[in-house]
């Protein structure tokens, strides 16, 4: 589905023509033959109905481009690309885009649908470097200026705190939402929204279309709140909460002397679900964040129905082995069909459970397309064979196994065995994007893979280039300093400058193997080997290093460019050449951001920060 940001938003010109807006008109040669009337390529003489249909499919920037060409295809193209937007709202010049975006002279603003804003900044151990009010006054102009009751969801992506006075002005304006947000509040500033919706419950009518909850409570009584618009909405299809904010006794489970235990946020929000007369939940997506799972099978799993579940991600709960168990044995015995499983587990000293019980899971169902996995134990990696068992269908894989959690040099765990990757690989036909630790990966950042060239070959190369639709892949563990290197204390620019010269050389090598491993078998009558017409070359990113929300150190970087959070190392590969000498263009790498690849016709979600409760950035949690 198309998404634009604001710095791609446009006021469309007005356009103005005498016939039926052409596309093209070429003025006629002299002395050309004489004048044949064909068809030019265009849309225009299509149907208005396939025309929407064909823009339907357009990315952001192609939409943008058409909209610019006629007047009947602004009038097409329109519609999905203000359909879902995204504004990044951090810097005070921002609300001048916003303004512009919002004016009623833009056609597009009677089509927005989903917006979310995005006020966010770099982590930093200090508090955040700039003023919420920049977000707030964004926010707050946001909400007055799209027209009433057309908005379906409105999501608030920020290191700060939302506050009630806005969320009661979006409820107020908005009576069709499908998504609705219960962020955690700073209760000094104003009230809590338990206290609100008693003074008018009217405000809860907002909700009541809504099948997708965001619950992020900052007390029970905010809990008391949630469980007040979950009677308000529609059966939920979508639930995500977070326990985060929290305090330990308002979110642990307790046993008291008699042996009875209590849950404090499940008897808040989902007690009368336990009573026989009510349906159980059957959601399609499930979030829980550091939620305590140690009574699920009374508690949570004793509430929901699997069978229409395709999503689940789970993050730092307590106990997350108990709720997989109960998934697989569930009380009304109808099978789930899950697609999607993100699952981060650091809490170490329960490691010794949630590992066997990923393999009971993995072993239990087939046919996920999406598995990420962030663990942390003292080196124990999926069994082989229960990942296996989803290889057909695979498209995402990112594994990361830390052996010491606290390590902040990482120390990953990989598949290490004789010919392990290479049956991973040999399965995977579908998998576009695959992020894992690869021990054997050249240390030395002298980029010479001709050094140990046949056993690079055979143990990385081969085995990764059988993937023919392979887009990204995300090595985990950053190439080291100091083999090969010529200085240890190196500077961060050089540092990465060594790691794009790396990604350089393995794009093309990558290209060679994967040319190889596809060719077909030569004729009986011929001892060449045959090469395909359109040889496969589908490697479009390289990234080292994992994702900055956990902590990584680089021995032998300089003090002054160390941080506790190292920005990854990310290479798109575009088409160049290695000198001026050369007649054919060669495979090179160039750095980009991670928000460079919004916009980019390259499948890369394994590089957004999918373990965050809240993504930024438009982060890969659109649900």
């Amino acid at each position: 589905m198309a998404t634009m940001t604001v710095d791609e938003t446009v006021l469309f010109p007005s356009v103005t023509t005498t016939k039926e807006d052409s596309m093209i008109k070429v003025q006629p040669l002299k002395a050309e033959l004489p004048h044949r009337p064909h068809a030019e390529p265009t849309m225009m003489g299509i149907s208005p109905e396939l025309r929407l249909e064909i823009c339907e499919y357009l990315r952001p920037k192609d939409l943008l481009n058409v909209c610019l060409t006629s007047k009947t295809m602004q009038q097409a193209a329109v519609k999905p690309l203000y359909r879902d937007i995204w504004l990044a709202v951090t810097k005070e010049k921002a609300i001048n885009k916003v303004a512009s975006m919002l004016s009623r002279e833009n056609p597009g603003i009677d089509h927005i649908q989903s917006c979310q804003l995005i006020d966010w900044c770099e982590k930093s151990k200090s508090s955040c470097p700039h003023s919420p009010a920049s977000g707030y006054s964004a926010a707050r102009y946001v909400i007055n200026s799209l027209p009433k009751d057309k908005l379906h969801s409105f999501s608030w992506d920020s290191t700060h705190a939302f506050t009630v006075d806005l969320a009661v002005l979006l409820l107020k304006r908005q009576k069709n939402l499908r998504h609705v947000e219960l962020h955690s509040v700073n209760h000094k500033e104003g009230p809590c929204f338990a206290d609100v919706f008693k003074k008018d419950q009217s405000l809860l009518k907002s909700v009541e279309k809504a099948d997708s909850l965001h619950f992020e409570p900052n007390c029970l009584t905010c809990v008391e709140a949630a469980k007040m618009m979950l009677d308000s909405c529609r059966p939920p299809k979508k639930i995500k909460i977070s326990a985060a904010s929290l305090d330990d006794e308002e979110r642990l489970t307790t046993t008291n002397d008699e042996g009875e235990t209590n849950d404090p946020l499940f008897n808040a929000l989902f007690s009368n679900f336990l009573l026989p007369d009510v349906k159980p939940l059957r959601l399609t997506n499930l979030t829980l964040e550091m939620v305590d799972l140690t009574q699920c099978k009374t508690t949570y799993a004793n509430v929901m129905s699997f069978d229409l579940l395709k999503k689940l991600r789970i993050r730092n709960c307590w106990r997350p082995d108990l709720f997989l168990d109960s998934m697989m044995y569930p009380k009304d015995g109808m099978a789930m069909h899950l697609k999607e499983l993100i699952l981060t587990h650091t809490e170490e000293s329960d490691e010794r459970f949630i590992t066997g019980a990923v393999d009971r899971f993995l072993g239990h169902n087939k046919g996920l397309t999406n598995l990420h996995l962030y663990l942390q134990n003292e080196g124990t990696l999926p069994t082989l064979e229960k990942l296996l068992r989803h290889g057909s269908t695979l498209e995402k894989l990112y594994l990361c196994v830390r052996k010491s959690p606290r390590d902040p040099e990482g120390q990953f765990v990989s598949y290490t065995a004789p010919d392990q990757l290479s049956t991973l690989c040999h399965v995977m036909p579908k998998l576009k994007q695959l992020a894992l630790s690869i021990e054997d990966w050249p240390a030395s950042l002298d980029c010479k893979f001709q050094k140990d060239r046949e056993s690079f070959a055979s143990k990385i190369l081969q085995p990764l280039a059988k993937l023919p639709a392979l887009q990204t892949l995300n090595v985990l563990n950053w190439p080291q300093i100091g083999c090969g290197c010529s200085c240890l204390d190196m500077r961060d620019k050089t540092y990465r400058a060594l790691c794009r010269t790396q990604a350089t050389k393995f794009f093309r090598l990558f290209k060679d193997a994967q040319a190889v491993a596809f060719a077909p078998p030569p004729p009986p009558s011929s001892p060449d080997v045959g090469t395909p017409a359109t040889p496969p070359d589908s490697l479009k990113v390289l990234a080292f290093g994992e994702h900055p929300d956990f902590t990584n150190r680089l021995p032998g970087l300089s003090d002054k460019d160390q941080k506790d959070y190292l920005r990854r190392g990310i290479f798109l590969r575009v088409q160049g050449r290695e000198s001026w000498s050369d007649k054919l263009d060669s495979p090179l790498a160039v750095a980009i951001w991670n928000a460079e690849l919004q916009g980019l016709d390259v499948e890369a979600d394994v590089l957004n920060n999918c373990f965050k409760f809240r993504p930024s950035a438009c982060a890969g949690d659109d649900w």
